[in-house]
């Protein structure tokens, strides 16, 4: 880059040069920061009640359980809005147009951790739960 801009005379036109790679620059490291590291998620229902409320706001720490990947551009920040105005795009905004994907983390699943997580049923909505049972685990349901 500071080759390119060694060669503009223009003092004014490398100044925008300059302000626009940072500018990019900038939406690429929040993109970045937003599907690799962390989200941040309004509780839905009262599911969690006595520790989380409904409309409560949380940051999750994408890290601890390895990031997603975006299984479509719709789940790209800033990317998403070019999808939003093409009509082919927006025909197929509930389908998942990559394979599931995800990077490892720093730490598995334990009993008893907040875990953030999309219904089966529904794309777009989220659900917060608390870990009652890890594989190998035994889990008894009584009376519904």
């Amino acid at each position: 880059m500071n080759t390119f801009l060694t060669k503009i005379k223009n003092r004014y036109l490398k100044t925008a040069f300059k302000s626009v790679f940072n500018l990019v620059a900038f939406f690429l490291i929040v993109v970045a920061l937003k599907i690799f590291v962390f989200g941040v998620f309004k509780i839905p229902s009262s599911s969690m009640k006595n520790a989380l409320f409904p409309k409560d706001v949380i940051l999750v720490n994408k890290l601890k359980y390895g990031p997603r990947l975006p299984r479509s551009p719709f789940d790209i920040p800033f990317v998403n809005i070019g999808y939003y105005f093409n009509e082919n795009a927006k025909k197929r905004f509930k389908e998942y147009w990559w394979p599931y994907k995800r990077l490892s983390g720093t730490a598995s699943i334990e009993q008893g951790d907040v875990i953030v997580f999309n219904s089966p049923w529904e794309k777009d909505f989220i659900l917060v739960k608390r870990c009652v049972a890890i594989s190998g685990d035994t889990l008894h349901i009584e009376n519904g």
